[in-house]
């Protein structure tokens, strides 16, 4: 069975999601002007998935810290129904995939210690 299109009928066989990733893509390289970027983010544009992800997993991290004063969670820790303890040891690779690249620390150095990423997600840095 044939399911009805919803919406106007000229849309029915528009490709909205080549439309969306070309929106991304085309506001990446700077090439969509600001009026268009505004309009877009007043209809909820998600820029970047990895960063909604990072950024929801890093405010389950904040939480479990704060509830637990530290942020060693073991792996079945969950805050809100946010798995916390399978998100942190990942999270290094999302917050390069996030922010296309590893972040620069005092002095240009490349922050990669286990406990200076956490005391980062904690402290908000």
């Amino acid at each position: 069975m044939r399911r009805k299109p919803r919406g106007p009928a000229s849309l029915a066989p528009f490709p909205l999601g080549q439309w969306t990733a070309d929106a991304r893509r085309f506001s990446a390289c700077g090439e969509t002007d600001e009026d268009r970027v505004g309009q877009l983010e007043k209809l909820g544009m998600v820029w970047s998935h990895f960063n909604v992800a990072w950024l929801e997993g890093l405010s389950a991290a904040r939480g479990w810290a704060a509830e637990n004063g530290h942020l060693l969670a073991p792996l079945d820790a969950t805050f809100q129904g946010a798995a916390v303890g399978i998100w942190l040891p990942n999270a290094p690779g999302r917050q390069r995939r996030s922010s296309g690249g590893a972040r620069r620390g005092a002095g240009g150095v490349v922050g990669r210690g286990a406990v200076g990423r956490a005391a980062r997600a904690v402290g908000g840095d």
